[in-house]
């Protein structure tokens, strides 16, 4: 009976208990075939979109719109059509791009570019300058190139450490003071200086002061040792608290001045470039009879181009010292003698300051001098510009205009879409979404 083998029960329990083991094995392997075959597919889209968002950042928007002449609307029902709205920008641009393929599979792509993702709203603004990031007023002539186009910032100061400049926000540094502050305290000081020196001189509590001092440096006793007088404390109101010493005066007498002079350089033999020096002069209109230093010049940059350049920008934002009336304007000289005619760009940047002596919207003049001719635009409006300098015989569409441009977008999102290929009209594509890709930055 020992030999007789396994009967037949014995041998279904056997197989059964092997197949219940197998049953979940079997579904952890095809499980695990069904989330490889998914994870590939993934991969497939992560790759068409992200190939198609580095394509898109490596143009600009124009482009782009070149690119793909046939855009998208999104309608109300969700669905896409062709777009037939206004030709000018927009802030929500939609293109498709069908048929993208890994190899065996087709994809329809949906592309989004998306300025308002970009847009903070900051409170208890309206207008131009309500949001931070887009929606800002430059010239859109040209693209700006940085070493082919002459660049200079009026909110620049100078860390008195590092000999290095800087943007004015950062306040970190106490070294670090923006021009319009260097300004302020230097003529605080000379202004006090002179103050000083005029109450030694002239003043009556003074002179008792040293003729006190002087009878005990004969031998003589006083009753009480004199104690040198403080201009600010002395009681002598001609000379304790001058206007010309006040910050307000200060503020409203002074007259900031930016110069650009262009000229040229011959770097080999009939080979030329361009150089720029740009500095900004602080002027105080005190009374011709008060004898100090009344005025202050920064030296910002004195640079020099590989070639002769074609555009100068010029972007400043608004100092305490312009001012709010069509006479007392804030000066800007460019002079060109660099042999060629260039286009000069001056434009205000929004002043995020809390400084209620700025004014919003102030009024400038624009002084042109020199051999050659400057091609002048703005996003300033024509009754807050002057030009001085200007030969009104010459046809100003060719050569001197004021151009005011709109505000524009500048920063964009984009978000790729992969979608089931789909034959047919725009309105029944990109309805399937397989995988989304974003580049707009996250809070």
């Amino acid at each position: 009976m020992d030999n007789q083998g396994y009967s037949l029960l014995e041998l279904l329990v056997s197989v059964i208990i092997l197949i219940l083991i197998m049953i979940p094995l079997m579904n952890n392997f095809f499980r695990s075939m069904k989330l490889n075959n998914e994870a590939e597919e993934v991969q497939d889209y992560s790759n068409i979109a992200a190939n198609i968002v580095e394509e898109v950042k490596a143009e600009t928007l124009a482009e782009i719109l070149l690119k793909y002449p046939d855009r998208l609307q999104k309608n109300p029902d969700g669905t896409y059509s062709n777009y037939s709205g206004p030709s000018e920008a927009q802030d929500v641009y939609y293109f498709g791009e069908d048929g993208k393929t890994d190899g065996s599979t087709q994809y329809d792509a949906l592309i989004t570019i998306n300025a308002k993702d970009y847009q903070y709203i900051r409170e208890n603004k309206t207008g131009h300058g309500t949001t931070l990031m887009n929606d800002y007023a430059m010239p859109n002539i040209i693209t700006v190139d940085s070493n082919k186009n002459g660049m200079f910032f009026s909110n620049l100061y100078k860390d008195v450490t590092t000999n290095a400049y800087e943007n004015e926000d950062d306040t970190s540094n106490p070294n670090d003071k923006n021009l319009d502050q260097l300004a302020r305290e230097y003529f605080l000081a000379v202004a006090d200086e002179y103050a000083d020196e005029q109450f030694r001189l002239n003043s009556a509590v003074y002179a008792d002061y040293m003729q006190k001092l002087k009878a005990i440096q004969n031998g003589q006793a006083l009753p009480t040792i004199p104690v040198e007088p403080q201009r600010e404390t002395s009681g002598d109101p001609i000379y304790a608290n001058p206007d010309y010493c006040q910050l307000d005066n200060i503020l409203e007498n002074t007259t900031r001045t930016i110069d650009i002079h262009i000229d040229d350089k011959e770097v080999s033999t009939g080979n030329f470039c361009t150089t720029i020096n740009y500095q900004i002069t602080f002027h105080y209109n005190k009374p011709t009879e008060l004898n100090f230093k009344d005025t202050i010049t920064y030296s910002i940059e004195n640079k020099v181009y590989g070639s002769l350049i074609n555009n100068i920008y010029l972007y400043y934002q608004a100092s305490v010292y312009m001012k709010n009336d069509n006479i007392h304007r804030s000066n800007i000289n460019i002079s060109n003698n660099c042999g060629k005619a260039v286009n000069f760009y001056v434009v205000k940047q929004e002043n995020l300051t809390l400084d209620p002596n700025i004014i919003p919207d102030p009024y400038i003049s624009i002084n042109q001098s020199g051999s050659d001719a400057v091609n002048i635009y703005t996003n300033r409006p024509d009754d807050r510009v002057k030009l001085i300098g200007v030969d009104e015989t010459i046809d100003k569409v060719n050569n001197n205009i004021i151009v005011t441009s709109a505000p524009q977008n500048r920063i964009y999102s984009i978000t790729v879409q992969i979608c089931t290929h789909t034959e047919g009209t725009t309105e029944t594509k990109y309805q399937e979404v397989l995988y989304t890709l974003n580049s707009n930055r996250q809070e």
